[in-house]
């Protein structure tokens, strides 16, 4: 057992087992964890910045080494921070003269899958570091929504004011101008259905492909449009279902591949 053509991180990840004989060998977890003293095992913390978003497990530092890969890069961290809404986001942080996000998420796009590209990524001038030289996670700066940070263009008429607000209160910030990336401002995948769900709810006629192709307020109060004009498609037959957390993640993995 072990990783494919990867003997260094095998020999590191299954480790001899000092209580089952020679030969025998055990699964390095990442899991920090107590003994209580019942003989419970007590989980403290991961070890390897492994983290869960929407149901896969994704290395951070795997993330990171990607995108330190990239040329225009000095220096990246990853971090999972909660969004308005409560719900974890991967946020990239980049170092270097002239590093811009929409080049590195374009050049993640073609080496990683979607759920682990960063949805929000801060250019800093240089990583926060411990006395010893080391990263300092807890002082990564956490992106904010700034409640005097102005839409670049207000909505022009009932659709776009609707969807601005739908993008608003699906990204858990305050408000979103018309031609504003909804995958820019953390967008993804599952997001997009919330979206579709609730310009359905209004009467707006949007799916998930518009999400993806017409990426802004305007753009997607223009599909609308269209769809209204378009004869009325046949309404589903049978009853609503509803998702696991897992069905949600696989999910979303099948429409970043699909649409993306």
């Amino acid at each position: 057992r072990g990783y494919l053509d990867d003997p260094g991180r095998t020999s590191t990840t299954f480790i001899a087992d000092p209580f089952a004989g020679s030969g025998a060998r055990m699964y390095r977890t990442g899991d920090r964890v107590v003994q209580r003293g019942d003989g419970q095992l007590e989980f403290i913390e991961r070890r390897d910045h492994q983290v869960k978003i929407r149901g896969r497990r994704v290395e951070l530092g795997e993330i990171e080494a990607t995108v330190r890969g990239l040329d225009q890069v000095a220096d990246a961290a990853v971090a999972v921070v909660p969004d308005a809404s409560g719900n974890p986001r991967l946020v990239g942080y980049l170092t270097g003269p002239a590093v811009t996000p929409d080049a590195v998420r374009d050049e993640l796009a073609r080496v990683l899958p979607a759920y682990m590209i960063p949805s929000t990524w801060l250019v800093l001038d240089a990583m926060p570091l411990t006395a010893n030289g080391k990263l300092d996670r807890k002082a990564l700066p956490r992106p904010e929504h700034a409640d005097d940070a102005q839409p670049t263009r207000g909505p022009r008429d009932e659709r776009e004011e609707i969807l601005c607000g739908i993008l608003a209160e699906v990204l858990g910030t305050p408000a979103v101008g018309v031609d504003e990336d909804f995958f820019a401002l953390g967008g993804d995948s599952i997001r997009s259905i919330q979206v579709v769900s609730r310009a359905r709810t209004a009467g707006l006629a949007l799916t998930t492909r518009d999400v993806f192709t017409h990426r802004t307020a305007a753009a997607l109060a223009r599909a609308a449009a269209e769809a209204e004009a378009a004869p009325a498609a046949p309404e589903p037959e049978g009853e609503l279902i509803s998702l696991t957390d897992d069905e949600l993640a696989d999910l979303e993995f099948e429409l970043s591949e699909d649409l993306s």
